[in-house]
């Protein structure tokens, strides 16, 4: 089983894409997204985490055990320190697999 974590899980494109892992009975999806309560609908269909892409502690604790860190983010005044926080969770973690939207 792949385990997926979507960061900024809220977003548009985010939502199509969960659409397929939620399809795939070989995929372990969690949501990760500011305001979960946004995604309460998917709550039978991954694990759903609160957290703040720009807090690397945060995004450290659920990062740890994925396989890919799908990451739809974005903001300009924000992009830059969410990069390199996930960055560094995803160092800590072993996690290598990255797709950046």
């Amino acid at each position: 089983m792949t385990k997926v974590i979507v960061l900024g899980a809220h977003g548009q494109v985010a939502q199509i894409t969960e659409q397929f892992l939620f399809a795939d009975n070989d995929i372990q999806t969690t949501l990760f997204l500011r305001n979960a309560q946004r995604l309460a609908k998917d709550k039978d269909k991954a694990t759903i985490i609160d957290g703040d892409t720009t807090n690397e502690a945060e995004l450290e604790k659920a990062i740890q055990g994925q396989d890919i860190v799908y990451a739809n983010l974005g903001g300009t005044n924000t992009i830059v320190k969410q990069a390199e926080a996930v960055i560094k969770a995803m160092d800590k973690t072993g996690v290598k697999r990255l797709i950046w939207i």
